[in-house]
């Protein structure tokens, strides 16, 4: 099965390497191109996830999964697609912002 991930954000690359762990293909769609590059390298963007940066490093060294800035390139294919918004929290309150 083919997923797609849009947004390798704090939630979305941790469901993307859940995934591509379980055995599924995936790929990242993701905007912000220094994000794609350090995905592709298996290395995590955001570091303190307790151990995405061992299962990220192993899932793209296996090939299940890579990350694109191509709409073309991760969509069309997916038979699953999962949109991964962000999640915005308050400086001060520490709570979400759901405006």
């Amino acid at each position: 099965m083919h997923i797609a991930v849009v947004s390798l954000n704090k939630i979305g690359l941790p469901l993307a390497v859940q995934f591509a762990d379980s055995g599924y293909d995936v790929i990242g769609l993701e905007g912000n191109e220094q994000t794609v590059d350090l995905v592709n390298r298996g290395l995590e963007p955001y570091p303190g996830e307790d151990q995405l940066q061992q299962k990220l490093a192993h899932v793209t060294e296996a090939g299940r999964l890579r990350a694109t800035n191509s709409f073309a390139e991760a969509i069309p294919a997916a038979e699953v697609i999962v949109v991964a918004t962000p999640l915005l929290v308050d400086d001060m309150s520490h709570e979400p912002e759901f405006d």
